[in-house]
């Protein structure tokens, strides 16, 4: 579960919370919209080797 951490850490890094879910290929977030865009998580997660679509 390493990618599952990896991409969860990143986005708890940004300050929202995130929940991967595997089997689905997606990931839930709640974040706060007046201080993180869609683009920075999406950055976040890219940024762990994971394509965002």
């Amino acid at each position: 579960m390493i990618c599952v951490n990896s991409i969860e850490k990143a986005i708890k890094e940004l300050g929202a919370e995130g929940k991967v879910n595997l089997s689905g290929k997606t990931v839930t977030v709640d974040y706060d919209e007046s201080k993180l865009t869609i683009e920075t998580i999406k950055e976040a997660i890219e940024d762990q080797g994971y394509e965002v679509v």
